[in-house]
Formats: structure tokens, sequence, C-alpha cells
């Protein structure tokens, strides 16, 4: 039809394939729509204003999806990202259990402050330390250190994203006198940053009565290495 001809000969935007979602169809709507049609004069059949109507109409509602669509994904993608304090994300939960024992979940890369990990597992019952470099030596025979196994452990989580892991803590089951310790240190020669968890004497973090836990990450930036040397603490 001749009115049909005439609207996609003034509209810019008649033979443009665009996504409506996108701002660059809110700034051609804003244009159409701010421009004065250029001949509208000496057409000899007006464009009935039904159609044109409903054709803006059109345009408005696809965009208005688009950003109601946008701003649902990023909602999401807030609820997904974020969940500790001032929108970063959690590093870290501890759980107390009915039967005494204390699971962790720790994205290891994350944690920026191990005292604060620490008070909350005091808080959960679990004695805490913080220190600041490997266990030299083990302060427990072989036996002993068997026994603790039950205390501290790391937990299956099969299934979970690789940068979780989780801990089991049975407080009752440490060693009297003695305290979990999270020591955090780097090592400068190979570019590896350390957590640890093992279990110690309160109040000397140096030597071990436990197998370690815990995570080693690479810093550096050169190639990174395929594997880690775990640190040993000597007999």
């Amino acid at each position: 039809m001749t009115s049909d001809r005439l609207l996609r000969a003034a509209d810019p935007a008649a033979g443009w394939r665009v996504d409506p979602e996108s701002s660059q169809a809110q700034v051609m709507l804003a244009g159409i729509l701010a421009t004065p049609r250029a001949g509208s004069a000496e057409r000899s059949e007006p464009v009935p204003e039904r159609r044109h109507v409903t054709r803006r109409q059109v345009w408005r509602r696809r965009i208005a999806f688009g950003g109601a669509t946008a701003v649902a994904v990023s909602v999401a993608m807030s609820t997904v990202w974020s969940g500790g304090p001032d929108g970063h994300t959690a590093a870290y939960a501890v759980t107390a259990k009915p039967d005494g024992s204390v699971e962790l979940t720790v994205r290891w890369e994350q944690l920026e402050d191990a005292g604060a990990l620490a008070a909350k597992l005091r808080q959960a019952g679990v004695p805490t330390e913080v220190g600041s470099g490997p266990p030299t030596r083990y302060c427990a025979g072989p036996a002993e250190r068997d026994r603790t196994s039950d205390a501290l452990n790391k937990l299956d989580r099969r299934g979970e994203p690789a940068s979780l892991d989780g801990y089991l803590m049975r407080p009752q089951l440490f060693p009297e006198g003695s305290s979990l310790v999270i020591s955090t240190y780097s090592d400068l020669a190979t570019q590896v940053d350390y957590t640890l968890l093992y279990l110690a004497p309160t109040g000397s973090t140096s030597c071990t009565i436990s197998g370690t836990l815990g995570s080693a990450r690479f810093t550096g930036p050169g190639p990174r290495p395929t594997r880690f040397t775990w640190p040993q603490p000597r007999e």
C-alpha cells in the first residue's frame, strides 16, 4: 500500500535489523520521535494515525521489555556474585552442628582476613589461633597424629565449584591443650601463597600434632607450575 511505502521511506529504522533491547535501539527511537517526517505536506494519502501510533507503541514496549530484561539479569548476577559485606562475595561460612562438630566452607583465594575467620570459628566452639608460617616440625609421633584424623579432616565436596573447599572439625576430639591453627604465608622463591590448617599445642604454632590441610595458590607472572610442593614438617 502507498501508506506502507511512505512510512518505510520516512522511517530510517524500517530496514534496520538490531536488537530492540540494545542501547542503539533506544537512541534510534529517540531520533525517530524527535525528527519531523520529510515531505509530509506533499503526501497524496496521509498515513493513518492509528497505524503510526501502534508502531511507536510496539517499539516502546519492545525497548521497555529489553530494559526490564537487562535489570533482571543485573539483579541475578548480583545475587550470584554478592554475598558478603559491601557487595563482596563471602569468603567462608562456618556452621556449628548439633553433634558439636563445626563445618567450614571456604574460598581460599578470597580470604583476606584470617583473624576474622579464626574469631568466627572460636564463636562456633573451635579453639583457633592464627599463624604466619609453616610448621617446621611435628610435635607428636605418627600414632598420635593418626588419632587426630577424626578431629580435623577435609570434606568431599563433589559437585561443588572447584573454588570451594570444605572441612569438618570436631573440637571434642582435639588433643588436650591443643588448638586449630590457620597459617597464611607466601613463598617468594616459588611465588606460591599457602593457607594451612593444622592442630598444634595452644600457644605454639611452629609445630603440628596433625597432618596439614589447606590451599596453595600460584601468584607469579611466570608459567604456572603443574604441581606444588606441599610443606613437610620434619619429624
